[in-house]
């Protein structure tokens, strides 16, 4: 089972943009289910769409950025 917190960086960076968020944690899930998402962290669209997948997101921003469309470059200024 994943820990919740491995999904901190993401959950801190959509609050900080004001985008929403809800973590599902799938360790109880069928093994077909886990098979399918391999990945410690799998970033899924509200149109159902994996915007990304992996085990680590040393960058949230910048990840949730190009999930939502934003361009990278200007999409977290401060």
């Amino acid at each position: 089972m994943h820990d919740p917190r491995d999904a901190a960086g993401l959950v801190r960076a959509a609050g900080a943009r004001g985008l929403p968020l809800r973590v599902v944690a799938i360790g109880g899930a069928p093994p077909s289910v886990r098979a399918a998402y391999p990945e410690r962290l799998v970033l899924v669209r509200p149109d159902r769409l994996i915007a990304w997948r992996g085990d680590y997101a040393p960058d949230a921003a910048s990840v949730l950025a190009a999930a939502a469309g934003f361009p990278l470059a200007e999409a977290w200024a401060a």
